[in-house]
């Protein structure tokens, strides 16, 4: 199943990476392809903005994934 942040699923879902819970930094998920979608974040915790200065910047991460509706 894959899951967005913006969807009404996503809203009440919880996102597992590797047994680790990634739910508030998770946009988007897929438990059968295996992979997160992360907000990134720098050293400081702050958000990081992508090349167009407006959106935050993100990333896919790979491993076991777990979506709890």
């Amino acid at each position: 199943m894959r899951i967005h942040a913006d969807s009404y699923e996503g809203h009440k879902a919880n996102a597992y990476l590797n047994g680790k819970d990634v739910s508030a930094m998770c946009v988007q998920a897929d438990d059968e392809e295996g992979w997160v979608e992360l907000l990134v974040k720098d050293a400081a915790g702050n958000y990081v903005l992508a090349a167009n200065d407006e959106d935050i910047l993100t990333e896919k991460h790979y491993g076991e994934v777990v979506i709890e509706l």
